[in-house]
């Protein structure tokens, strides 16, 4: 899903400026293309629900952002991590 997002906006992955509410250094940076692979999203945005629309944090203080992506991207390990360190059913002997 985040390849994909990020494909289709020329190699950025877009962030809604409603989740940088209090404006701010950050909103400034990611309008002028100052944060390498982030950009804002617009009405131009293709796939924009793809994008980062999670807020992480106060909406004055953020402390990161993801995607619908990044959130089945964290299910997904989770499960990996999960499967492989959990005990081996024994199997009964064959006699």
């Amino acid at each position: 899903m985040n390849f994909l997002v990020i494909a289709c906006n020329g190699g950025c992955m877009p962030v809604f400026p409603s989740l940088l509410t209090s404006g701010g250094e950050r909103l400034t940076r990611l309008a002028e293309g100052q944060i390498y692979a982030y950009c804002l999203a617009d009405k131009t945005t293709r796939l924009p629900l793809l994008g980062d629309v999670i807020r992480f944090g106060s909406a004055g203080n953020p402390l990161g952002f993801a995607s619908i992506g990044d959130i089945l991207l964290c299910i997904g390990v989770g499960i990996l991590f999960w499967q492989m360190t959990k005990a081996e059913k024994k199997q009964p002997a064959v006699s």
